[in-house]
C-alpha cells in the first residue's frame, strides 16, 4: 500500500517532464519577462492553492443555465464516465461572451498574482455531472491533475447545491505534499480512492478535505497540480459546472483568444513542448522584453 520508497521520484519526475523536459518553466519565464502591466498585484497567493468567491451573479449563472440547457446538445463523452456530459459548444461568440462574465476582475487579480503574468485560456467546457450509483475511477476520487506545475483552474457553478447535491473537495497544498511521500500523488489512475484518511494518519497530516456547498454563481479558483481534489456525485439532480484551465501567456487572454491561440475551447492534451504554444502565440522570433 505504502510506497515510499517512489514517492519522491514520482512526484519529481512529473515535474521535470513537464517543467524541464516540455519546456513550461522556460516558457513561463518567458511569459514574465514579457508582462508589460504598469500595476502588478501585490501580496501573494493563498498558500493553501485554493480560494472560494462569489464570480458572477446568480441571475447570471442562472441565465447561462438555461441558454446551454437550451441551444446545445449535452452528451456522454466517456464509457468509463457515466455520470459525466459535456456541452457541445461550437459558438465563438458564445464563448467569449462566457469568458467575458467569469475572468471577472477579481479572477484576473488572483490569476496574475499567482503567475506574474498574463494569462490564457487553454481550454474550457460546461459540463453536467448526474447522480450515479457506480463505482467511479476518475475525477470523483483523489487526485492531482496530469501537465505543468504552474497552471489553474476555475470552476463556476451555475446552479445551486441545494439543488444537485454535489460537491468539489479540496485539500491544502502542504496536506498534498504530506500524502506525496506515501507514493500516492500522480500514481495510476487505478489506485485512486475516495477516503484519504489511512495515507494522512500514515504521514502525520491532519485529513481536513475542503468541500463547499456553492450557489450559482460562485467559484473555486484551485491550482490542479499542486492540491489533491475531487469531485462529489450530485444526489438528487444535475450539477452544472464551467471549468476554466487557465495557462501562463505572453500575451493577454483577450488578444490570444482572438489569434486563435487557444489550441483548442474543449478539454484536451498538453502541447507537448511550451515551444509549440509559444511560438503559436508570439511567433518563433520574438524575444523577452527585458533581453
Amino acid at each position: 500500500m505504502w510506497r515510499l520508497g517512489g514517492a519522491t521520484d514520482r512526484v519529481g519526475g512529473n515535474r521535470r517532464k513537464w517543467n524541464g523536459d516540455a519546456g513550461y518553466d522556460a516558457y513561463h519565464a518567458f511569459c514574465r519577462s514579457r508582462f508589460a502591466r504598469s500595476e502588478v498585484p501585490s501580496g501573494q497567493p493563498p498558500s493553501v492553492g485554493y480560494e472560494r468567491f462569489q464570480v458572477i451573479a446568480p441571475e447570471v449563472a442562472a441565465s447561462f443555465r438555461r441558454r446551454v440547457d437550451s441551444d446545445y446538445e449535452c452528451v456522454f463523452t466517456r464509457k468509463k464516465a457515466p455520470h459525466k456530459q459535456v456541452y457541445q459548444i461550437n459558438d465563438p461568440g458564445f464563448d467569449r461572451e462566457l469568458l467575458e462574465q467569469a475572468l471577472t476582475p477579481a479572477v484576473d487579480e488572483r490569476v496574475v498574482r499567482y503567475f506574474r503574468s498574463e494569462y490564457l485560456v487553454y481550454w474550457y467546457t460546461v459540463s453536467r455531472a448526474i447522480p450515479t450509483t457506480k463505482q467511479l475511477c476518475n475525477a470523483f476520487r483523489w487526485h492531482c491533475d496530469n501537465g505543468p506545475e504552474y497552471h489553474l483552474k476555475l470552476l463556476l457553478y451555475l446552479n445551486d447545491y441545494e439543488e444537485h447535491g454535489g460537491k468539489t473537495g479540496f485539500l491544502d497544498m502542504l496536506t498534498t505534499q504530506r500524502i506525496a511521500k506515501t507514493g500516492y500523488v500522480f500514481d495510476s489512475v487505478r489506485t485512486r480512492v475516495s477516503d484519504l484518511a489511512p495515507y494522512a494518519k500514515r504521514v502525520g497530516a491532519a485529513y481536513e478535505p475542503w468541500s463547499p456547498e456553492l450557489k450559482a454563481g460562485e467559484g473555486v479558483l484551485f491550482s490542479p497540480a499542486r492540491t489533491l481534489h475531487r469531485g462529489f456525485i450530485p444526489r438528487h439532480g444535475p450539477r452544472v459546472v464551467v471549468t476554466l484551465c487557465l495557462l501562463p501567456s505572453p500575451i493577454p487572454w483577450r488578444e490570444a483568444f482572438d489569434r486563435g491561440g487557444i489550441p483548442s475551447l474543449t478539454e484536451g492534451k498538453w502541447h507537448a513542448h511550451a515551444a509549440e504554444l509559444q511560438e503559436r502565440l508570439v511567433g518563433s522570433g520574438a524575444a523577452p522584453r527585458d533581453a
